[in-house]
């Protein structure tokens, strides 16, 4: 039986039936049918007024320019993952949630973004559709210092959110998932499928690689990963309606990591895998400008509480994540095959403000929440850089009109075991 729930919008009734009240709590990782209810009443809502009282969403595509460092070709083939340089990355993938795959980035409204897109080509992990002129994404980045056409695996346009990384020819191996969990992560053992019917993204990650090169030239090629996992957990990490301590707990988060990363290891050699440390949610708090606040209470709603409490147990938990990511890839430290090192650049990062003091939302999709094609930019420079600067001396910030750093002709991808060993590191 359909079931309506109604809502007083500007004179106007909407109903949603039970298939929509569904997708919606699916596609924010919401906990309950009730937190869903409140998610699609806040997002018409919003969307309703905006174009009642004609507002817009600023987008702002960035643009990098003169962008120029210099480079020679490597001249050398890498023995060991500790001798690995931008120049012979031949595979690169992207693994996480929405933030990875790029929801809404280039949305201008409400409306815009409920045809649920996804911009996977501009992601600031797996993204290369552009030039880095156009988009600092990571893989435009290392595209600058290789000849052109030599690495596969990045993103190159939309792809509908019902399909994400199934859709490969778009996604490749971009195999982030909107509203993933941590949990999403490693390879379903069961042999089950979740709502869009992925068995885990690490999974899909290997079988998607060597459909693109066979399984010898995926083994034998050298390979970047970046993983980025942990927000749909942490905005209901509290003691909310419908929440879940364990499925949450930090304990959990290793058990999922962890067997992800194993299963990397196992799976594809040669791979060099950037751990992303999460951001805080609670960090939106204080964006109350506008109608953001309804918005982060509906979609975040540990994060953006105004109680206290459940804001220091999200606090708490990031910590604890970070903790754990810290500690899991050190027993990988020394294998010259696999590396998997900590990218720390969102440890201290808050959302950027304008001169006058309030926050800048063109970094944001019209949620309120997702990151723009400016965040994208922004957050792809900053992981650059952090990939070419030693473990111990990483920076644990980005900023606004951060400059991308131009390595030297042997710049490694730093690891533990090449610290203090020359090649940038």
């Amino acid at each position: 039986m359909r079931v309506f729930v109604l809502f007083l919008l500007l004179g106007a009734a909407v109903a949603f039936n039970d298939d929509e009240i569904e997708f919606i709590k699916a596609l924010y990782a919401l906990p309950t049918r009730k937190h869903a209810e409140e998610a699609a009443h806040v997002l018409h809502h919003e969307h309703h007024w905006r174009l009642k009282h004609n507002i817009t969403w600023p987008v702002e595509e960035p643009k990098l320019k003169a962008f120029e460092c210099s480079w020679k070709p490597s001249e050398h083939t890498p023995k060991t993952i500790h001798e690995l340089r931008p120049r012979d990355i031949q595979v690169i993938g992207a693994l996480g949630d929405s933030l990875t795959a790029a929801f809404g980035a280039r949305s201008w409204n409400l409306l815009n973004i409920a045809n649920w897109k996804e911009y996977r080509g501009i992601s600031w992990s797996g993204g290369g559709r552009d030039s880095v002129q156009e988009q600092s994404s990571l893989p435009n980045i290392i595209k600058y210092f290789q000849p052109t056409g030599y690495m596969k695996g990045y993103a190159t346009a939309e792809t509908p959110v019902k399909e994400g990384p199934l859709d490969v020819e778009h996604a490749h191996l971009n195999q982030a998932r909107t509203a993933a969990r941590s949990d999403a992560m490693p390879a379903r053992v069961d042999g089950g499928k979740d709502w869009i019917g992925q068995p885990g993204e690490v999974a899909n990650f290997t079988r998607v690689g060597r459909e693109m090169l066979g399984a010898s030239g995926f083994a034998n090629a050298w390979k970047l990963v970046t993983i980025f996992i942990g927000a749909n957990d942490l905005c209901w990490a509290c003691d909310c309606e419908g929440c879940n301590a364990t499925r949450e707990a930090a304990a959990n988060y290793r058990d999922q990591l962890t067997t992800a990363l194993d299963y990397l290891h196992k799976n594809s050699p040669k791979t060099f895998v950037a751990i992303v440390l999460p951001v805080d949610p609670t960090r939106l708090f204080p964006i109350k400008s506008g109608l953001c606040s309804s918005l982060h209470g509906a979609l975040c709603g540990c994060g953006t509480s105004d109680d206290e409490a459940w804001r220091a147990s999200v606090t708490k938990h990031t910590n604890e994540y970070d903790a754990v990511l810290e500690d899991i890839v050190k027993k990988y430290d020394n294998d010259d095959q696999f590396a998997a090192v900590v990218q720390p650049f969102f440890v201290n990062t808050y959302p950027p403000k304008k001169p006058d003091g309030s926050y800048d939302k063109s970094y944001f999709a019209p949620d309120c929440f997702h990151f723009s094609a400016k965040a994208h930019a922004q957050a792809g420079l900053a992981l650059w850089n952090n990939l070419v600067q030693p473990v111990g001396q990483k920076r644990k910030d980005w900023h606004y009109g951060e400059k991308i750093t131009c390595p030297p002709d042997d710049q490694y991808l730093c690891t533990k075991k090449n610290a203090g060993k020359g090649h940038g590191c």
